[in-house]
C-alpha cells in the first residue's frame, strides 16, 4: 500500500463470532487468465506480503475467484496460483492487514494431506490462526486447519477439526471447487463419502454425514457449525455462482470419525 494511502479495514466475507462461540468463512479470490506460472511450493505468507505491498494496484477477487485477461506476458508473475497454474487475487476489500498476516502464522503445508477420494481431491493440509474474527486462507492450492478452533488432527477423537479452503469465481480451480458444484448449487460430497487426513504413515478417516448451504451473514451465528463435538470434521468453502457473480453462501460439509 502506498505510504500516503489511507488504510481501510477489510470486509469480512467469513466473519467469525468471538472464539468459543462461532467462526468465519474465507473470502473469494480472483484468478485472471494469463501465462501459467510454476505451481506454488512449500511457502508461508510470502506471496501474501507481496500482494499487500502492491496495495490498491491489485484488482481483487474473495474465498472464491475470478479469472481476468492478463494483458501481457509476466503481468501476473507475482500472484499466487490455483491448482491449474492460473494467477489468483483476493477480492477487493478482503485483504488482511500486515499485522493480521503476521498473526495468522499461515503455513501452506504442514506435511499432511487432505483427501476426498469421491471427488478426486488430494491437496496439502496447512494451518492458520483465526485473527480478529476473520479466517482468510492465503493459498489457493491448499486446505487449511484452523488452529484456534476445535482440536488438531492428532486429537481428532476429542473434538472438532475445522478445515477451510478457497473456491474460485470464473474459470479458476481451487480445492473448494472440488466440493462445491456451482451449476447445481449443491455439494459434490454426499453422505457416506470418505474424507481422509494423511500425516506421514497415519491416516485419520472420516465419513461425510451431511452438507448444507449457509448464508455468509448467518455463518457466525450458526451453532451447528461451531459446536465443538468429539470426532467431528467441519469443512468450509464458498459456494460460487454459475454466472460468476460474488458468492453469497458458504458450503459446510460435516463428517464423523470412522
Amino acid at each position: 500500500m502506498p505510504d500516503d494511502a489511507t488504510p481501510r479495514r477489510p470486509r469480512r466475507p467469513w466473519s467469525a463470532p468471538p472464539s468459543g462461540t462461532g467462526g468465519t468463512a474465507p473470502p473469494s479470490g480472483t484468478a485472471p487468465t494469463g501465462p501459467p506460472g510454476p505451481a506454488p511450493g512449500r511457502t508461508r505468507v510470502g506471496w501474501l506480503m507481496a500482494l499487500l505491498a502492491l496495495g490498491v494496484l491489485l484488482v481483487a477477487g474473495g474465498i472464491g475467484g475470478v479469472i481476468r485477461h492478463a494483458g501481457q506476458t509476466g503481468a501476473h508473475d507475482h500472484l499466487p496460483r490455483d491448482l491449474a497454474g492460473q494467477p489468483v487475487r483476493l477480492e477487493e476489500g478482503t485483504e488482511p492487514t500486515d499485522d493480521q498476516v503476521v498473526r495468522m502464522r499461515a503455513v501452506d503445508d504442514d506435511g499432511a494431506r487432505f483427501q476426498a477420494a469421491s471427488v478426486g481431491l488430494d491437496v496439502p493440509l496447512g494451518s492458520l490462526t483465526e485473527v480478529d474474527a476473520q479466517i482468510v486462507p492465503p493459498g489457493f492450492t491448499t486446505a487449511y486447519r484452523v488452529r484456534n478452533r476445535g482440536v488438531d488432527v492428532e486429537h481428532a477423537a476429542e473434538g472438532t477439526v475445522y478445515v477451510v479452503m478457497h473456491s474460485l469465481r470464473g474459470r479458476g480451480t481451487a480445492p473448494g471447487d472440488y466440493l462445491a458444484d456451482r451449476e447445481t448449487g449443491a455439494s459434490r460430497l454426499t453422505p457416506g463419502d470418505p474424507l481422509r487426513v494423511v500425516d506421514g504413515g497415519r491416516a485419520v478417516e472420516y465419513t461425510v454425514t451431511s452438507a448444507e448451504l449457509v448464508d455468509k451473514d448467518a455463518l457466525p451465528a450458526t451453532a451447528q457449525v461451531w459446536t465443538d463435538e468429539p470426532g467431528r470434521l467441519v469443512v468450509i468453502t464458498c459456494m460460487q455462482r454459475a454466472g460468476g457473480e460474488p458468492s453469497l453462501q458458504n458450503l459446510v460439509v460435516y463428517a464423523t470419525l470412522r
